[in-house]
Parts: C-alpha cells; structure tokens; sequence
C-alpha cells in the first residue's frame, strides 16, 4: 500500500517579498485528522488523493519548486533565501492500520504523544541549514484503523499559516471535485507560465525604517547559548469548554474600564495562557518572582494592507507584549492585565507599521538579519502564541470520502520548540483547544494550579470526535475579531 506520487514543477516565475526571504526555512506540519465512513475503499481513496494533489499543484505551481539561498554573486547571505522552477511535490501514502487506531486517538483528545512525528511526517524537526535545493511541500497521507492523518507540510519561506490554509482550501476543492467525477485520469499538466511578483503586493515603498520602532524585532546576532532546542515528551493539547469561555470573558467583562476596553474571545483565551504558563514556570523554578515576561504574537496584515485573496506569500507582523510576572500573579486580575496589553499592542497595528519593518528589512538584508527578538527568551521568560483559532478549518468541506470535514487538527510532539503555544481552529462547538510544549517540570506545575485546571478539565476533551456531524461548520467570525495566524 505504501507508495509515492512526485508531481513535477510546472512553468513559474515568483518574485519572493523580502520578508518572505528572510524567514527561518521551517516546514509547517498540520495533522489533519478524519474519521473515514465504514466501507472506505483505500485504493479509490488514494486515486482521489493523488488526483486532487497533482491538480492542486497546477494551480499553485510554486509548491513544485525548490527553496535555496540566495547566490554569492547577488550578495547572497546564509539568512537569505529564494525560489527556482525546480523540484516536486510530494505526495506520499502510508498504511500504518497496523499500528494506529482512529478510535483510540480519539479517545486519548488526539495526543501528541500517540502521533509519532517520525511515521506521520518525517522531515526535519526544527530548520534547514544546508545549501542543497530544499522541496517546498509534502503532503503525507497516513492511513490508520478507520481513519486517515492527513499531514500539510508546506516551508515557511513560501507560505504562512492563513497562506496554508488557501492551499488547503484549493486542495480540498480538488477533492471534491474528483468525487464527483469531475476530474480524474489522464491527469493534465499545466502549460501556462503562472508569475506572481510578491513584492509588488508587500514592500516598504521605499521607507527606509527603524528596528527601533518595533519591539517584538532585532538585528542582533543570535546568542549561542539560547538556541532553540525540540522539547520531547513535553507536548500537550488543552481543552477549553464554551462554558469555561464564558467564564474567561466574564472575568474581561468585569475588569473593563469602559466601552473602549473591548476584549476578543481570543484575547481572554491568550491572557489566560500567558498568566498560566508563566505562574507554572516561575513555581517549576524557571523565572524569578519579579522578572519581566514578554508574549509575541503573529498578526496577519492581509486585512491591514488590503491585499486581495488568494495571498500565499507571508503577510505576519509580529508584536511583543511585556508584564511583570508580579502583575500576572493572580487568577482573574491577571487573565485581564494579560489580554488588556495584548489588546493594546494589536490596537497599534496599520499597515504603515508593516511597511517600516519590511521597508528596514530590504534596506539592510544583506548587512544583518532581521529576527524575533523572543528567540532567546523562549525557555524562560517568553513565548510565542500564534492562533489559528478564526480561521475555519473544521468547516472546509474534504468530501464524503473523507468524512466531509476533519474531526481534529494537530502538529507533531517533536519539531516545535519550547514556548510556542498554538491555539487550535474553533471547534464546531464553538470551543477552543490549545497546545503548549514546554518542559516536564513546568507542563507539572501547570496541572497542578487549581485556576488552570478548573478552565480546562472537563471530559468533553476526550469525547464526541466519532459523533461530530459530518456537516461541522464553525460559527462566523465578528469583523472586529482579530486574525493570529503564523503555523
């Protein structure tokens, strides 16, 4: 059964934006997770699969291309890189029925420790460094017990979390579409020459700009003794009930000043991982009792800067929000200090700000590179939150072959670092679940504070997957909800 489909690159010219250059060469793992119908054929399924990916690749033809860095005759440096109209996409097949059940993931919330990083999507656990061409996507279909772990892996060079998801939706339209009939073999390639010049859609406009200006940035060289390390065993999904959320935002609700003290859902959801991450690290000995702690969070600027859907390319602004452990010591007032500055800092973001930070980037890309200043504070006193949380996935129709819509979305136990917390897509419920990885001692704390575990332990976490409707959508977002996005 195991087996592999290499779709070779169609004719493209892409023009990478600076800010998509300077990214860390990091491939995103997505796992999604589907329930398929009693009855499933593996082998028409596979045909549906490689049909709906090859088509997917004539649509978006750069995914077939290769990653490398910049050539020394164009002042190339390590932290700069480009795309060429070389390479493929992979597609690749394993049966793994014999040794994972769909119905025991479920009944375990999908744990991390269950989806073992080398069967599902073994690539690279942190990043590349390496003058070899890199290939820009694989997608690894895993067939379990009565289910099938779909895996998105996409370089983040080429494409952010909201850009992931567009090619997400383009792939499950082609699904749809060979069920129907609509497409199938023999599969056609593109001949049309498909061009995009990035950065005509994101660019400083000739601002010079001023790293100064943007805290959550610096140019600084990466100090040797805080590089990101994988964190095994140390991985785990949180679930947060609709009631539990209610509770949150009434706490926001009380400690609002006025009508312009206005907190999103995910905002009490981010105040509330923040104080809760840094409470446990503080009593698991990490971080002093007064230190300052600091949460970076990736804001997707599509909205801020106008640009038009699909957009594939890396369109993020990272801000960085800072309190004193002492403020976010207790429970509720602290939940509220957490979301009210992260609040404020996305309140600050115009696209004039997106364009002085890119506009600092191509003036001085090949002097420094520009990076997240909360790398080295990532195993203390920092972490990064980036939320996926309004972005729909359990409402994009996969087709009936697959369930129709995925049951769980997760990414791997190894390949994120210590102090990256992802909060997951909505559940149809209108719950939420969140992952953290950190270490064992901190992830022991963190169960045994008694505000964390009342908002988050509840059997609703460990049920309901196989009784999910197979027409989950997930409610509509306000406008004035905010869109985190960076995996």
């Amino acid at each position: 059964m195991d087996k592999s489909f290499a779709i070779e690159c169609p004719p493209f010219e892409v023009t990478l934006s600076h800010w998509d250059r300077i990214l860390p060469p990091i491939h995103t793992k997505r796992i999604l997770c589907f329930s398929l119908p009693t009855g499933s054929q593996k082998q028409q399924l596979v045909e549906y699969l490689h049909i709906a990916f090859h088509n997917t690749i004539q649509r978006v033809p750069f995914l077939a291309g290769s990653v490398i860095p910049f050539p020394e005759d164009q002042g190339g440096r390590p932290w700069i890189k480009n795309i060429i109209p070389k390479g493929t996409a992979q597609l690749i097949i394993k049966d793994l029925s014999d040794k994972m059940s769909f119905s025991e993931l479920a009944k375990a919330n999908f744990s991390q420790h269950l989806l073992h990083t080398e069967l599902l999507c073994p690539l690279p656990e942190i990043g590349y460094f390496t003058d070899e061409p890199i290939d820009i996507c694989h997608f690894q279909a895993n067939f379990v017990k009565g289910g099938l772990l779909l895996v998105e892996s996409i370089i983040h060079n080429i494409s952010d979390g909201r850009g992931n998801t567009e090619v997400l939706e383009v792939f499950a339209n082609e699904l749809c579409k060979a069920q129907a009939g609509q497409t199938g073999y023999p599969l056609e390639m593109r001949t049309s020459l498909y061009r995009s010049d990035r950065t005509a859609v994101l660019s400083g406009h000739g601002v010079p700009g001023d790293i100064d200006m943007h805290d959550a940035w610096t140019s600084t060289p990466f100090s040797t003794h805080s590089q990101l390390q994988n964190v095994k065993n140390s991985c785990r999904t949180f679930h947060i009930s609709t009631e539990a959320l209610s509770s949150l935002k009434k706490i926001l609700t009380t400690a609002s000043r006025g009508p312009d003290d206005w907190f999103s859902t995910n905002d009490a959801i981010s105040g509330f991982i923040w104080r809760s991450i840094m409470v446990a690290r503080h009593r698991a000995g990490l971080i002093g009792a007064d230190v300052p702690t600091y949460v970076a969070q990736p804001i997707d600027c599509r909205p801020h800067l106008k640009i038009p859907k699909p957009y594939f390319g890396n369109a993020i602004y990272m801000t960085q929000s800072s309190l004193p452990l002492s403020i976010l010591q207790q429970p509720e007032s602290g939940v509220a200090a957490g979301a009210r500055a992260l609040r404020a800092d996305i309140k600050t973001m115009t696209a004039e700000r997106m364009r002085d930070l890119v506009g600092y980037v191509e003036r001085t890309s090949l002097e420094a590179h520009t990076r997240m200043a909360i790398l080295e504070y990532m195993a203390t006193s920092g972490i990064i939150l980036s939320s996926l949380f309004k972005m729909g996935l359990h409402s994009i129709d996969f087709g009936p072959a697959l369930g129709d819509h995925i049951k769980a979305l997760r990414l791997p136990a190894t390949g994120t670092p210590a102090g990256a917390i992802i909060v997951l897509p909505m559940l149809p419920d209108g719950s939420c679940q969140f992952m953290i990885t950190e270490q064992e001692s901190t992830i022991r704390c963190l169960l045994d504070d008694e505000f964390f575990s009342r908002h988050t332990n509840d059997e609703s976490a460990y049920a309901g997957y196989l009784e999910q409707p197979d027409t989950a959508s997930s409610p509509k977002s306000s406008p004035t909800e905010d869109r985190r996005s960076m995996l």
